[in-house]
């Protein structure tokens, strides 16, 4: 861990101590969400869970010590002139928010599904199951009726099966298929194919996850999209409402039982997971464009633009101004 918070640090240069620990172990709200985006940490997010406060602190004592970083006002700056101890880059696919919400439920469903799939093609119904969760056997058992998976439909399975395992990085999918269970296939836990006590072999089990549920969502699996489904929730039943032609009033209308600031929060978490299809036009004011526009060309920091600053002698409003850092933001990352 203390090597991980290091190279955070070496590379971004500059990160409130608090939030950090909280997108870390995945506090989900629209302000720890803009600080991830902001500072390209979201792929990070919820990925350390369980990681003690106390253990964080205790990192970050021995960092200072060292004359590695330094605390001032709350924000944690790196000393180090030296290389970062990880590369970060090695994890193209890391994507903890928003996979980290759903990812091990989601990994374990398909692992279980393998296991029934396998056992029923070769007329098996003695085995031990992999998962004695009671709502996971009726998802499943839902999904084999629905599906009418017999042999054939099976087949057709497996074939989605091969052919996700080949969109993904080569040796992502070694590892990850040696966790696989069949008929008398006994598949390995994941601490017998990565050393998880490691930084780099946590995040590496963590990146075959995330590299499996993105190729999953781009690619054309419907039977195994039937089951791998993420729950739905608030944010994304707004997003079904969203359009290239939406309005703020409009959403309003169509989600009355939300309060306005709720809302506001699901625009700004739908606009930093969806920046290239977010239809930035409809909610930015035209007087906040056009006064951002014109500040952005003396502050080209807009990461540590200070509302309260900008806002002090022009009247904006805060969802337009968060937006338009969005947006100008995923314009310039392109």
């Amino acid at each position: 861990m203390r090597k991980f918070i290091l190279t955070l640090i070496m590379t971004r240069h500059k990160l409130k101590k608090t939030t950090l620990y909280l997108l870390l172990t995945g506090k989900k709200t629209s302000s720890i969400l803009v600080f991830g985006y902001f500072n390209q940490l979201l792929p990070f997010f919820g990925l350390f869970r369980n990681l003690r406060k106390e253990d964080y602190e205790n990192a970050l004592m021995s960092l200072k010590k060292t004359g590695l970083i330094e605390e001032k006002q709350g924000f944690l700056y790196s000393r180090s002139s030296l290389e970062a101890p990880l590369d970060l880059t090695e994890y193209p696919f890391l994507k903890g928010y928003p996979y980290s919400m759903f990812d091990q439920e989601l990994w374990g469903l398909f692992l279980f599904s393998l296991q029934v799939l396998s056992e029923k093609s070769f007329k098996n119904a003695q085995y031990l199951p992999l998962s004695q969760d009671f709502l996971t056997g009726v998802k499943i058992k839902v999904w084999l009726k629905k599906n009418h998976l017999q042999e054939e439909k099976i087949l057709m399975v497996k074939e989605e099966i091969a052919q996700l395992n080949s969109q993904l990085p080569k040796k992502s999918a070694n590892r990850l298929s040696q966790l696989w269970q069949g008929h008398e296939v006994l598949g390995q836990v994941p601490a017998q194919i990565y050393p998880l006590d490691k930084m780099e072999g946590y995040l590496t089990y963590y990146h075959d996850l995330h590299s499996f549920i993105f190729f999953l969502k781009q690619g054309n699996y419907p039977l195994l999209k039937d089951l791998l489904q993420e729950k739905e929730n608030s944010v994304s039943q707004t997003k079904k409402f969203l359009t290239k032609d939406s309005s703020l009033s409009q959403l309003q209308r169509k989600r009355p039982e939300l309060k306005p600031s709720t809302l506001r929060d699901h625009l700004l978490e739908i606009a930093i997971l969806e920046e290239a299809q977010f239809p930035f036009e409809n909610f930015i004011q035209k007087e906040t464009k056009l006064i951002l526009n014109d500040y952005v060309k003396n502050h080209p920091q807009v990461i540590h633009w200070d509302y309260k600053t900008i806002s002090s002698t022009k009247e904006m409003d805060f969802l337009s101004y968060r937006l338009w850092q969005i947006n100008y933001l995923s314009e310039v990352r392109k």
